[in-house]
């Protein structure tokens, strides 16, 4: 995966390109070191990709401790989930709905997604191995 002149390449046998739109300030947050950064980019490196082709909805996880909800079809992170307290090292997407994260803490959390009308949430619904 790469970003190229807002453009997000995705390294799939069947490679896309999402456009990115011009970012606002308000999508900006603080992250280490008094840095500011997307509040939309991971901070570390990406460890996997799920896809919801059935929702249009990309899945990434990352070392830095949350898993991202993509709509595809327009180029946005929808949402971002703080879903552990170490690296996201895993994470599948199920048809019904269901995404399991798997991290170095030693867990496995079970999440749900949830639609009110265009909004998507996703809700933890357990957690296994703690």
């Amino acid at each position: 995966m790469a970003l190229l002149r807002r453009l997000l390449y995705l390294g799939t046998r069947f490679s896309q390109a999402i456009k990115m739109e011009k970012f606002k300030p308000s999508s900006y947050v603080e992250v280490k070191r008094n840095r500011t950064t997307l509040w939309i980019k991971h901070v570390d490196a990406i460890s996997c990709l799920s896809n919801d082709q059935e929702e249009g909805l990309l899945y990434s996880a990352s070392w830095d401790k949350t898993f991202k909800v993509w709509r595809i079809g327009i180029s946005n992170c929808i949402e971002s989930i703080k879903a552990h307290d170490d690296a996201v090292n895993s994470l599948v997407a199920s048809v019904d709905g269901t995404i399991y994260t798997g991290s170095a803490d030693g867990t496995v959390k079970v999440w749900k997604r949830q639609q009110n009308g265009k909004v998507i949430r996703h809700a933890l619904v357990q957690t296994l191995l703690s």
